[in-house]
């Protein structure tokens, strides 16, 4: 079914968009307020006819009806914080969900708008002596939607689990406007599969989640990080496992020494402790002693520094031109595919950071330019790069996106990759919940 992707509205179809809700449109709108809504994390720039900003599910599903019965490109806007292009538009409209922001409280339970910042959760939840565990370095400005629809992990998953672990129950709009309540707001419902798991990680391809209720759990009581080095990926993984042998983690995070570099010239920060090829950072509630050196946070200044030599690395390797893997591998598996890719990088000239959440197998490879190579042969040698390291991975029983999605950018290598089975299911799916095809077009499937 073909959407539309032309950059040009009919005067009746921008009549009926902006009869519903507040819409800005390219031909009048600010450019740098407009701009915003084109792109993500990865820094492709996308087009779109429209903005809109709806206020409530019902305005949400009006527009989609709107959308579904012209034959409409929808794109679901967030935060835009995701590294797979999933929020950049091909013409159409971009859905904002920033109007929808709404945090209410209640039996132990937050009840919250799509458009609430994850963040002023977190906030929230504190307020009520209770803890939403769900964090990310990007909290302060995405979108708990835009969480919810990729299935956000982040350094408490060793923990707590992915979110889909916290949802107790979503309101949906589907691709053909049909309002949606999936899961009830009971500790036990066993009326059926449990349908708000489609909408859990599908990108948007399904439909626009517009509000969901969240499962608060309690703060955990003294707390403490530490650091340490390790001379090899191998021994990281091997302090994982007596650390955890030893106490209930609360994160486990690894980063290398070039990371480590990047973060420190970035940042302005000293060298963490002795010079080492690999480094962790631990998290734990209440007492414990580990069989291995560790520098231990004294303070919360300390704990705040700690964390900027993993958190702030995304941002430190944003200085250069930089190719992105998220991927998972099984942890015994990890080292040998490391230094596979290590020598990988090194044969296409490629300079390499590996950091990830070490406690649950997730590893971004980070390629960097070096500044003799030009942009267009840097991009061809990262796509050869990632082809090989992709059938490593499948040689492992790895996954190809660990948590930031397929999206646009990694559409092709699910196709690839992919169960063809599972494939299929998805398009049937899509078929029966968005018929006339205008959800996050090019997204996901190809």
């Amino acid at each position: 079914m073909c959407v539309r992707n032309s950059r040009m509205l009919k005067e009746d179809q921008k009549k009926q968009i902006r009869s519903v809700c507040r819409t800005i449109l390219s031909e009048d709108a600010d450019y740098g307020e407009y701009s915003a809504f084109l792109t993500d994390r990865t820094n492709l720039r996308g087009r779109a006819d429209a903005i809109c900003f709806p206020q409530s599910t019902q305005e949400v599903a009006d527009l989609v009806r709107i959308a579904s019965r012209e034959r409409i490109a929808m794109v679901p806007s967030g935060g835009r914080t995701g590294y797979a292009g999933g929020a950049v538009p091909d013409g159409g409209i971009v859905v904002s969900l920033a109007r929808m922001s709404k945090i209410d409280y209640g039996s132990g339970l937050l009840h919250v708008g799509a458009g609430a910042i994850t963040a002023n959760i977190h906030r929230r939840a504190e307020q009520e002596g209770m803890m939403f565990p769900v964090d990310f370095a990007s909290s302060g400005s995405s979108f708990i939607g835009g969480n919810i629809a990729t299935n956000a992990g982040g350094i408490h998953v060793i923990r707590y689990g992915m979110i889909r672990n916290w949802i107790v129950s979503l309101r949906v709009v589907t691709g053909a406007g049909q309002i949606l309540d999936l899961g009830a707001n009971v500790q036990k419902d066993n009326t059926g599969p449990d349908l708000k798991h489609i909408f859990i990680g599908s990108e948007g391809i399904f439909g626009i989640i517009t509000e969901a209720v969240l499962r608060l759990t309690r703060k955990p009581h003294d707390t403490t990080l530490g650091m340490t080095g390790a001379a090899s990926l191998e021994e990281v993984l091997g302090r994982l496992q007596e650390a955890k042998a030893t106490t209930d983690l609360l994160a486990f995070e690894c980063f290398d020494r070039r990371s480590a570099l990047e973060v420190m010239a970035h940042l302005d920060l000293p060298e963490p402790m002795a010079i080492s090829p690999w480094y962790a950072i631990l998290e734990w509630e209440g007492e414990a002693e580990f069989p291995f050196d560790l520098a231990v946070a004294i303070s919360s200044e300390q704990k705040k520094q700690f964390w900027k030599y993993r958190e702030g690395i995304s941002e430190s390797l944003s200085r250069h031109r930089i190719y992105k893997n998220d991927v998972s591998i099984p942890g015994g598996a990890m080292p040998s595919y490391v230094e596979k890719i290590r020598n990988l990088a090194e044969s296409l000239g490629l300079d390499l950071a590996v950091f990830g959440h070490a406690g649950d197998e997730n590893l971004h490879i980070n390629l960097i330019c070096r500044s003799s190579m030009s942009a267009d042969e840097f991009n061809d040698r990262a796509a050869q790069f990632t082809v090989q390291s992709y059938e490593l991975i499948r040689s492992y029983k790895g996954s190809i996106s660990a948590e930031h999605g397929i999206g646009l950018l990694k559409r092709e290598d699910f196709a690839r990759y992919g169960d063809p089975a599972r494939i299929e299911l998805l398009r049937s799916i899509k078929k029966l919940l968005d018929p006339s095809g205008i959800m996050n077009p090019g997204k996901v499937l190809i």
